[in-house]
């Protein structure tokens, strides 16, 4: 019997390590006697994560986020599902479709009415009625807060021709 809720703290280390198998398996196993990687544990650590248990098992899991969006000029809430993952011996036994079958249960109970995730691969998450919505953003930045960005290199933009490619080379060298 399955259950799904949130992912207790004593389950911190299986969680970082199902998700870091599924999104950094270049790396490795990880260590249980290494301390978490601050990278891994800052994206981790905003939203709540949710997930599957298999008794004790935790067999898939999900962070839920909560974000604001403009749609056709009114603000409403969307929940953001990252971080979909379950371990190789998990898979492919339903366990990643009712995580996202019970996500959506949740956030309609939380009156969110979109949801938006970010898929490694669309097919996959098509055999689950999720579809692609959109293939761009905006964000609004203050100029102020990319400052710290800016080069000191000076420029200008200017359309350039055909015969003129010649002077672009050096930027891509």
């Amino acid at each position: 019997m399955t259950e799904y809720r949130p992912i207790p703290e004593e389950y911190e280390e299986r969680h970082n390590a199902i998700t870091g198998y599924a999104f950094d398996a270049g790396s490795g196993p990880s260590d249980p006697g290494e301390a978490i990687d601050e990278r891994r544990q800052r994206r981790w650590s905003f939203g709540e994560d949710r997930g599957i248990f298999d008794g004790d098992d935790l067999a898939a899991c999900g962070t839920h986020i909560e974000f604001t969006v403009r749609l056709r000029g009114e603000w409403l809430p969307m929940a953001g599902l990252s971080g979909v993952a379950s371990p190789p011996e998990r898979r492919r036994q339903g366990f990643v479709g009712e995580l996202l079958e019970a996500s959506l249960r949740e956030y309609r109970e939380r009156d969110w009415p979109i949801a938006a995730l970010r898929p490694f691969e669309h097919d996959f998450y098509a055999r689950y009625g999720w579809a692609t919505g959109c293939r761009y953003h905006t964000a609004i930045v203050d100029p102020a807060t990319l400052s710290a960005v800016r080069s000191a290199a000076t420029g200008e933009f200017r359309r350039v021709e055909p015969d003129e490619y010649a002077t672009l080379e050096p930027v891509f060298e």
